[in-house]
């Protein structure tokens, strides 16, 4: 057991009756609490910050293989247009494959109106919401 003088020296004696004292004091709890936080960050918050991560990079992935997907359908289907529309000129150059070349994109642009078209009956139908409506009997 330690004497009381013993206990002021090594600082287990709970009172302080000098402010050099009391600023080591509070100096030494500030440190003890901010060694504590690190501790507790590393077990508790970091593999939660980890795990965040982890989804944040998942989502990302998994859009970035979306956005390429999309992208490689889309050049699949403008070459396969340019081969439909001047494939024939490039094979068999002459006349007929020229007649073909324009039919196709006379063809090409009667089909985008035609959606388009379509596509402003439908925007026009769903806003006056006349595709809901229910006949009366």
């Amino acid at each position: 057991m330690l004497s009381d003088t013993w206990k002021k020296v090594i600082g287990k004696d709970d009172t302080h009756d000098h402010k050099i004292l009391i600023i080591l004091h509070e100096t030494e709890t500030v440190f003890v609490r901010m060694i504590h936080g690190v501790a507790t960050f590393f077990v508790e918050q970091l593999p939660v910050l980890f795990r965040r991560m982890l989804s944040w990079l998942y989502a990302k992935f998994v859009l970035t293989v979306r956005i390429a997907v999309k992208l490689t359908r889309v050049i699949a289907v403008i070459l396969a247009w340019l081969c439909i529309v001047f494939g024939a000129l490039v094979l068999f150059p002459g006349i007929i494959s020229g007649t073909w070349a324009s039919l196709a994109m006379i063809a090409s642009a009667w089909g985008l109106k035609r959606r388009l078209k379509r596509q402003t009956a439908l925007a026009t139908t769903v806003s006056s919401g006349a595709l809901f409506e229910v006949p009366a009997n």
